[in-house]
């Protein structure tokens, strides 16, 4: 468990993988976990509405963030 109490193993999906394993098992290790993090938020009484709420706002200072360093995609960067 992590510290906002989310299973760990249920957030950690492997980036590529292993060519000896099948299709069918990532997509069943993919909705075991899925199903994890439903029952951990559904728990905590978190709904799709907060979830979907929560990263427009990441999305939204992550964009700001960006305009201000300069960074990659942004018109600060583009007139450097």
């Amino acid at each position: 468990m992590t510290e906002n109490g989310l299973d760990r193993e249920a957030m950690s999906v492997p980036s590529e993988p292993s060519d000896a394993e099948s299709m069918e098992e990532r997509r069943r290790r993919f909705l075991v976990a899925s199903e994890k993090v439903r029952r951990a938020l559904e728990a905590r009484g978190v709904t799709e509405e907060d979830v979907q709420r929560d990263f427009e706002a990441w999305r939204e200072a992550r964009r700001r963030n960006r305009e201000i360093s300069g960074g990659p995609g942004t018109s600060a960067a583009s007139r450097s």
